[in-house]
């Protein structure tokens, strides 16, 4: 039997009474401990396990089950596993682990975009990882585009300038890379992208790889060409005419 004693008070807060509910909870204490024999069979079973064992409530960001290994294998205790959180797993986890695990979820971020990625090598701007959508974008496939540079699929007309771009990111002399440029694809055609590019720098400062998002802006960029086209025709004409014109704004 369980018991529930609420206390009444009045206005003035002068106790004038109890509320008592009672309720069978039979039921609930055998759950509870047919619950508990079951934890404790867990518990002896696991022990047993030469194999670190960690049960995680990653809502509550807090473990809920260690077997014995954890403290004689790794030494952390029950206490330290519950102040470690959701934090438990990689911090766990060989550094060989840690890293085969960042790296695995690096290269599901890189693959899995609509945009183009690439990274290069800073000394040669050789591709030495690029993405489906890079493909897509410059008509190749991933093997013939890791054997080109930034500068092979760069329009003529703007590769000396593209390389002085990426010379001064390189030495630090620019933080970052920002441009609109043209590609050449495969099949010979040109497209217009933005390209955002950084350096990633080792502990000592020195490039360890340059990193580069491409988006395609072909059709705004066609669009501009086609508007100022059209403009300088209609100023053409208007000069050729011998009468006069003028432009007015209504608004105002």
């Amino acid at each position: 039997m369980t018991l529930n004693i609420t206390p009444m008070r009045d206005r003035a807060g002068v106790l004038t009474g109890y509320v008592v509910a009672a309720y069978d909870a039979t039921e609930r204490k055998q759950a509870e401990e047919k619950l508990s024999e079951w934890q404790q069979f867990l518990q002896r079973l696991t022990d047993t396990s030469p194999s670190v064992i960690v049960v995680c409530d990653l809502e509550a960001q807090r473990s809920v089950f260690t077997n014995r290994a954890v403290a004689s294998v790794l030494g952390y205790s029950d206490e330290e596993i519950t102040v470690l959180g959701d934090k438990v797993a990689p911090t766990l986890m060989h550094p060989e682990e840690r890293l085969r695990d960042s790296e695995a979820t690096f290269r599901a971020m890189f693959n899995v975009s609509s945009v183009g990625k690439v990274e290069a090598d800073p000394a040669t701007g050789r591709f030495t990882r690029v993405n489906a959508a890079m493909c897509e974008l410059a008509g190749y496939t991933e093997a013939e585009l890791l054997a080109c540079t930034f500068f092979d699929i760069t329009h003529p007309d703007e590769r000396d300038q593209g390389r002085e771009k990426v010379r001064q990111l390189v030495a630090g002399v620019a933080s970052d890379y920002d441009a609109e440029k043209r590609y050449m694809r495969k099949d010979g055609s040109g497209v217009w992208v933005r390209v955002t590019a950084n350096v990633v720098r080792d502990n000592e400062g020195r490039p360890v790889r340059n990193t580069a998002v491409i988006q395609t802006i072909d059709a705004t960029k066609r669009s501009e060409i086609v508007l100022r086209e059209s403009e300088a025709r209609y100023r053409m004409a208007i000069r050729a005419c011998s009468f006069g014109t003028w432009e007015t704004d209504l608004a105002s």
